[in-house]
């Protein structure tokens, strides 16, 4: 409310508040409300701001998250790659928010049951992390763990 009393109805502060609603409601599994808020931070965002923002990438990175958390992969999927797409034209090197997308992806991929891509997308995410913070990082242990499981489910089921 006091966002709105000083900037006005439609501002990009009040993005960022309805991203962070959005995540809330996705918490506690009120996957309706957190669609919601994240579409309305995503509208304010393209308004303001346009799609080339983090902050952009940021809430497709989260509708994303709340697909895959409904089961819904392939959504999933369509909005982690909408999320690369920005953070690969925005940043043109590689860094923390590629490497999740990569992981993300992958992760989705996983869940759908194609380990392939899973990998793919899981080493892309391993090396961009290992380069930034070293093996013995917990984010490269964590997602070499993932890369690890992505293997392993593969070879259990002898794909």
């Amino acid at each position: 409310e006091v966002v709105v009393k000083l900037f006005g109805v439609v501002n990009p502060y009040l993005a960022v508040i309805y991203n962070n609603l959005g995540e809330a409601w996705r918490e506690k599994k009120y996957f309706d409300n957190a669609i919601e808020y994240y579409k309305k931070a995503l509208e304010i965002q393209m308004k303001f701001i346009g799609e080339k923002n983090v902050n952009t990438a940021l809430c497709y990175n989260n509708l994303g998250m709340l697909c895959g958390d409904k089961g819904e992969m392939n959504k999933a999927i369509e909005y982690f790659e909408m999320a690369l797409k920005i953070d690969l034209d925005l940043f043109k090197v590689e860094n923390e928010p590629i490497a999740r997308d990569y992981n993300n992806i992958g992760a989705a991929w996983c869940s759908i049951g194609d380990f392939d891509k899973a990998i793919e997308y899981g080493e892309k995410s391993y090396s961009i992390i290992v380069r930034l913070y070293g093996e013995e990082h917990k984010y490269s242990k964590l997602s070499k763990a993932n890369l690890d499981e992505y293997n392993k489910i593969r070879q259990d089921n002898n794909l």
